[in-house]
C-alpha cells in the first residue's frame, strides 16, 4: 500500500511540476519575442528560408526556445501531435504580432523553427525512460555515445573558429552607418593594412592582396580623432565583399574596443564571436588624436593605442557556445565564467549515465587529451586551467542527480531509503 501510495503521489507531483514547467517556458518564450528590440541591418524577407548571413543560427536560436514548451506539454498528458499543434499556433500568433512591433521581424523560418524546436522537446518528453531511466547497458551505450559527440563538437567548434575569406571584390567603410549599430563620432584619417592603404570605398583590384594579407596577419594601422565613447557598439572600421558580408570588423563601444575577422562559423551562417580589448580606450579624451595598430591573432589580440599596448586572449575550447549567442554587453571576466559554465553543464549528461571507476578514468582523460591537443591543432587559445576542471564539476553534478532521482523513486520506508542512500554512484 505504501508503494503505490507513493508511486500516486509522485505522478501527481511530476503532472504539477510538468504544467508549472510549461508556463514558465510560455513565459519566457513571451518575454523573448515580444519585447521591442533594435532594427535589423538585413532587409525584410518573411518568406525566404535562407536569405541572411544569419539564417542558421537564427533557425537554431528559434528551434532551442521552443524546446521546452514542446517537453513540458508531452510531459502533461498531451500526444506529440496536440504538443505540436499547440505550439505552432503560438509561433504563428507571435510572427503575426511582430509585424507591429518595432525591430521585430515575421519570418517563416521562425514558424518553421519554433515548430521543430518543440517536436524535439515532444520526442525527449517521450523517450524520456530511454535515457532519464536507462537500463546499465543503455547507460553505457549513451555515455559512449556522448563522449563520442562530444570529441566531435569540440573539435567542430576549434574548426569553426578558424578564418574564412571570400574571394570577391572588397570595400572598406570608415565609421560607417549600420542598422542596429551606433555611429561612432570621432574621424578616421588614414587605414593601411601593412603598407598597402585602404581608402574609403571599393578597393578594386587590390582585394585580393588585402585578402592574404589578413590570413597572413599583417597588422592593421589607423589613424584618427577620438569621438565620444559611444554607449552601444560602433565601428570604426569594416571590410565588405560584393554581397555585403563582413570580412573585417573594428568597433568601440564605451572603453572597449572588438574586433572580429570573418570566421568559417559565420561562413555557414552561425554568430560571429567578437575579440574584445576591455580599457583599450580608457582615458581617451573626445578630440585626441589617436594611432591604432592591430594586430589580428586567433590566439591572442595585441593593439598598439599611442604607443600602450593592450592584449587578450583569443577564443578558446570552451567558448563554443558563443557561436548561437554572444553577450557582447557582460564584462570579459564573466564571459570567461561563461564558458566555465557551459562545459560545467555540457558534462551533466556525462556524469548522469557514469556507471564504473574505469569509465570515469577514461572520460577524464579523454578530456585533458582533448583540452591540450586541440588548441595547439587550431591554433587557438590554450584552454585555461577553470576551463580544464568545469566538466569535473559538471560530472560531480550528473552523479548527484542520479542519487537524488534514486532516492525520489523509492517508497517512504527507512529500509528502502537506505538502500537508495547507499547505492554506488558509480
Amino acid at each position: 500500500m505504501t508503494t503505490a501510495l507513493h508511486k500516486i503521489r509522485t505522478a501527481r507531483t511530476s503532472h504539477w511540476a510538468a504544467r508549472g514547467g510549461a508556463w514558465l517556458a510560455l513565459f519566457l518564450i513571451l518575454a523573448a519575442t515580444l519585447l521591442p528590440s533594435r532594427a535589423s541591418k538585413w532587409p525584410f524577407e518573411p518568406f525566404c528560408l535562407h536569405c541572411l548571413p544569419t539564417a542558421l543560427v537564427d533557425a537554431l536560436r528559434n528551434a532551442l526556445l521552443f524546446v521546452p514548451l514542446g517537453f513540458f506539454l508531452a510531459r502533461s498528458q498531451h500526444s506529440i501531435r496536440r504538443a505540436l499543434g499547440l505550439c505552432a499556433l503560438l509561433s504563428l500568433a507571435i510572427e503575426i504580432a511582430q509585424w507591429w512591433i518595432p525591430g521585430r521581424d515575421s519570418q517563416l523560418r521562425d514558424l518553421l523553427s519554433n515548430t521543430f524546436g518543440a517536436g524535439l522537446g515532444a520526442g525527449a518528453a517521450y523517450t524520456l525512460p530511454l535515457w532519464w531511466k536507462p537500463t546499465p547497458r543503455g547507460a553505457t551505450v549513451l555515455l559512449w555515445s556522448y563522449i563520442f559527440a562530444a570529441v566531435t563538437g569540440f573539435s567542430v567548434s576549434a574548426f569553426l573558429l578558424k578564418p574564412s575569406l571570400t574571394t570577391s571584390a572588397y570595400s572598406a567603410s570608415w565609421t560607417p552607418q549600420f542598422g542596429g549599430l551606433d555611429v561612432y563620432a570621432g574621424q578616421l584619417l588614414d587605414a593601411r593594412l601593412g603598407k598597402r592603404p585602404l581608402p574609403n570605398g571599393p578597393l578594386g583590384d587590390a582585394s585580393r592582396a588585402v585578402r592574404l594579407a589578413l590570413l597572413g596577419g599583417e597588422r592593421l594601422e589607423l589613424s584618427l580623432i577620438a569621438g565620444p565613447s559611444p554607449e552601444n557598439l560602433a565601428p570604426l572600421f569594416t571590410l565588405q565583399d560584393a554581397e555585403q558580408q563582413e570580412i573585417f570588423f573594428l568597433a568601440a563601444a564605451g572603453e572597449d574596443l572588438y574586433f572580429s575577422l570573418r570566421t568559417r562559423a559565420r561562413a555557414i551562417g552561425l554568430d560571429e564571436p567578437l575579440a574584445r580589448l576591455p580599457d583599450a580606450l580608457a582615458g581617451v579624451a573626445p578630440g585626441a588624436p589617436l594611432s591604432l595598430t592591430l594586430t589580428p591573432n586567433a590566439a591572442r589580440l595585441c593593439l598598439i593605442l599611442n604607443n600602450r599596448e593592450h592584449c587578450a586572449d583569443g577564443k578558446t575550447l570552451g567558448s563554443g557556445w558563443e557561436f548561437l549567442f554572444y553577450p557582447r554587453w557582460v564584462p570579459i571576466r564573466l564571459a570567461a565564467l561563461g564558458n566555465g559554465l557551459w562545459l560545467c553543464a555540457f558534462a551533466v549528461p556525462l556524469g548522469y549515465w557514469l556507471r564504473t571507476r574505469r569509465q570515469a578514468l577514461i572520460a577524464g582523460g579523454l578530456w585533458i587529451a582533448l583540452a591540450t591537443a586541440i588548441p595547439s591543432v587550431f591554433f587557438i587559445a590554450p584552454t585555461p586551467l577553470l576551463e580544464i576542471a568545469a566538466p569535473g564539476i559538471g560530472t560531480a553534478l550528473g552523479l548527484y542527480l542520479r542519487r537524488l532521482r534514486l532516492l525520489r523513486e523509492k517508497p517512504p520506508s527507512l529500509e528502502e531509503h537506505g538502500e537508495a542512500r547507499n547505492a554506488p554512484l558509480i
